[in-house]
Formats: structure tokens, sequence, C-alpha cells
């Protein structure tokens, strides 16, 4: 009778280490479910994220979110591809080249961004007019060439676009002189700003307007909730920001890799919550796709954006 009562013991004994298992493999399951790993570029776009993530907004959200920066669009979209990353920081024209060649992703919301077009100090150029035939150092099929693109066509003016991809070699080069005009993201285009460039053109100024976060279709899918989730805490983080942006100022320099020769510089936006980006900016930057002969499918606002994240 011993022996029974001894193996009844040890079988509520399995049972409940088993139940415990259990219990431990699926709060595991659910807090991966809850977990996303997002890209980020040295953008003061990423400046919600980053205050998200500071004030504790994604724990409240019983979110575990893991932000990357990464110093050029390439390594980013590789880590994209290769499944390191639910989403990421990009623009309208990358999402109709991933869709393109088959990598599935949707623009989820619009970031703030800010391109300029510079001419050099010693230029003398300091007006769009005088670049005229003139030479400008950019990203070719890129945003930043859209950008230039629809600053000069709207004016009638054309230029020359010379492939300078590299971003710091861009900035030696204008600031050296050997090119009397380029275009660049901020911050780094607020360092030759500072050291004498001037300002043709601000696609803020000019509401040109096609940075966007964007995540994978598996990750829109199967995680949904998350990231309407996810999104909450970054409306607050907004709120937050516009209310009082100097306090966060320095998380641009401690965690969004920021040179700090411009963290006093930079000029922080009002900040819009999240919203869907606009019809006819994706149109915009199609069409001009289609005219430089780089639409190589037909695609539209609902293949390219998802609508239904938030109000």
């Amino acid at each position: 009778m011993m022996k029974v009562k001894r193996w009844i013991l040890v079988g509520l004994m399995v049972l409940v280490l088993m139940g415990g298992l259990i219990g431990c493999n699926k709060t595991a399951d659910i807090q991966e479910e809850r977990t996303l790993q997002i890209g980020l570029m040295p953008d003061i776009g990423m400046f919600p994220l980053l205050v998200a993530e500071e004030e504790g907004y994604f724990e409240d959200e019983q979110l575990d979110v893991e932000l990357l920066v990464f110093k050029s669009a390439k390594d980013r979209d590789t880590a994209l591809q290769s499944g390191q990353l639910n989403g990421t920081m990009s623009d309208l024209l990358a999402v109709y080249f991933l869709n393109s060649s088959e990598i599935k992703v949707k623009a989820t919301s619009i970031t703030e961004s800010r391109f300029l077009l510079l001419g050099s100090q010693n230029s003398g150029i300091t007006g769009l007019i005088e670049l005229e035939n003139m030479e400008i150092g950019l990203s070719v099929n890129t945003v930043i060439e859209y950008f230039v693109d629809s600053v000069l066509s709207d004016r009638g003016i054309k230029a020359k676009n010379i492939s300078v991809p590299q971003i710091p070699v861009r900035m030696e080069l204008l600031r050296s002189g050997q090119m009397v005009a380029a275009s660049l993201p901020d911050p780094l285009a607020t360092v030759l700003t500072k050291s004498g460039a001037s300002i043709l053109a601000d696609s803020r100024e000019m509401k040109i307007d096609p940075a966007v976060l964007i995540f994978t279709d598996k990750t829109i899918n199967e995680q949904g909730d998350v990231l309407a989730d996810l999104y909450r805490a970054y409306d607050k983080a907004v709120e937050a920001i516009n209310k009082t942006p100097e306090k966060y100022r320095q998380l641009l320099l401690t965690k969004g890799g920021f040179p700090e020769t411009v963290i006093d510089d930079i000029v922080i936006p009002h900040f819009r919550k999240a919203e869907l980006p606009s019809r006819d900016e994706l149109d915009r930057i199609l069409r001009w796709a289609e005219n430089k002969g780089l639409k190589k499918a037909d695609l539209g606002y609902d293949d390219l954006v998802y609508e239904d994240l938030f109000d």
C-alpha cells in the first residue's frame, strides 16, 4: 500500500513538473510573439522609437523591441532580406524595389525625414537657377535623386546628376569644392551648412515626404496586433517629444549614433502621430521611376502600403 501511495505521489510530481514546463513554453512562445527587431538609420525619423524605448512605452504595451542602428542602406536591406529584421526605416521607392524583387514588405506609416540640396561654400551658388548644367553629387536611382529631380524639374532646370553613393565621399567632395553641389540627408547635411555650404532646397519645406516605416508581410500577417501596440507606444513618444523636445536630444547621440558635432544643431521637427503615406506622393515616385526606366512591376498603393494598424 505504501508503494502504491509512493507511486501516486511520484506521478503527481511528474504531472506538476510537466505542467510547469508547458506553462513555461507557452510563456516563451507568447514572449517571442511580442518581440520585434526594427532597423534604424541615422535619420531624425528614428527619434520617436528611441524615446519610446527610453521612456518604457514599449514595455507598457508588453513589447520586447530591439532597435538596431545601421550605417548604410545596403547593410540594412541585407539584414531585412535575411530575416534578421521584422521592419525598418526606409522609403517608398525602396518599398517598390523590394516588392519588385519578390521581397514582400509594406509601408505602414510615414516617418519624419529631411533631405537638403546644398551648394559648396566656395562655389558662389546660392540659388537653384545657378545649377543649370552643373553637376550634382547624389546616389542615383534612390529617393535622394527623386528629391533632386523633383526640385529641378518643377523649375525647368537641367543639371547633371553624378553618382556618388558613399555619403562620406559626397560630403568631402562638396566640402573641398571638388563638387559644386550635392544632396544629402540630415543630420549629415547640417555638418556641411555649419562649414559654409548653402541650402538650395529643403525636402521638409517642399513637403516631399517619401520616408516610411516598413514591415515584412510575414510580420504584418502574424503579428498585426503587436504592430498596433507598437504604434500606440510610438504615438505616446510623439506626444512626449512635442511637449519637451530638448529633454531627449542627447538620445540622438547616445542611442542614435548621430555625430556629436551636429547634436546641438539638429532641428527637431514637430512630429506627427502615426499616419499613412499619401497616395499622391507614391504616385509621383512611381511616375518618376517609370520615366527613369526603373519601373519593372505593376504595383500600386494597395500592394505597397498596409492601412489597418491604426485609425
